[in-house]
């Protein structure tokens, strides 16, 4: 597989809502890290996707009762769907399911901090179908004065998962200081084997190698014009609490503006790891 680099470009068209967003500074998607470093790529309906989890979490309620709530539209906008994440919570509170230009296929996120890897394997089960699980986790894990380790741990996953079963998974990431490669199932066509031999563990698997694998199944979900939310095709929604108020005042809810802070995430660290690369530069896949 050829793939070229492209210089950046100066504006992206978004073609659900005609406006222009800048590629010299991150897009929507980008301004919305870290909620939207996870993410789940479902072939199913939003509504088939959002009923599951209804029913899941009303199944698991038992003797702890929620309030949930099912919203039909959250946004006609990328950016107010994408803001319907903020906060961001150390539990699962909100979801958001969003119809794509790929026809079938909606992009799922939640507001948890560290992602809700189960959800996909548990909907591919249900729904008899494709899941593809993504995470994009820029490095910025270092050192302070007092050798204390600051910010956040990088991480590469991308895990395809149909009707239930595992089809290929692959993760790269960095453990506290010390960088991890795992790998289940057989390697796809589109692959770069190779990779996986490097020296450094870091580069076995890389946030660029992420964003090709997907390209290579037209899944583009760091790129705006990837969405097709409109006034026809609103963002769906759902909101899970504890119906008990003193539950709900133990969750941590953290503004996303303060966790981008933590994690150190920079427009140039974003720039970095997902602007030089775009599907639209994937010559023959």
């Amino acid at each position: 597989m050829t793939v070229r680099r492209r210089a950046p470009r100066a504006s992206t068209k978004d073609r659900t809502k005609g406006h222009v967003t800048s590629a010299v500074h991150p897009d929507l998607v980008l301004q919305h890290m870290p909620a939207t470093a996870f993410g789940h790529l479902i072939k199913a309906s939003a509504a088939s996707v959002l009923a599951g989890q209804i029913r899941y979490f009303r199944e698991r309620s038992g003797s702890s009762p929620q309030v949930i709530r099912e919203i039909s539209s959250v946004a006609t906008e990328l950016s107010g769907a994408l803001a319907f994440l903020d906060p961001v919570a150390n539990r699962f509170t909100r979801l958001i399911a969003l119809e794509t230009v790929q026809a079938d296929w909606i992009a799922v996120y939640t507001n948890w901090d560290t992602g809700w890897f189960q959800l996909g394997q548990s909907v591919s089960k249900e729904l008899r179908t494709d899941v593809c699980v993504f995470r994009a986790i820029p490095d910025t894990l270092r050192r302070d004065s007092k050798g204390q380790l600051i910010g956040r741990p990088g991480a590469a996953t991308f895990a395809l998962f149909s009707k239930g079963n595992t089809v290929r998974s692959l993760t790269c990431l960095n453990d506290n200081g010390r960088w991890r490669f795992t790998q289940e199932g057989k390697p796809l066509a589109f692959e770069r084997r190779a990779q996986y031999r490097a020296k450094n563990l870091r580069d076995r698997f890389t946030i660029a190698m992420l964003l090709e694998y997907m390209a290579a199944l037209r899944l583009r979900p760091f790129e705006d014009d990837f969405f097709a939310v409109g006034t026809q095709r609103p963002a769906r929604g759902m909101e899970v609490l504890p119906a008990d108020p003193d539950s709900v005042r133990g969750i941590r809810f953290t503004p996303m503006r303060i966790l981008r802070r933590q994690w150190a995430l920079t427009n140039k660290l974003l720039d970095e790891n997902f602007r030089t690369f775009s599907s639209r530069d994937v010559a023959e896949l």
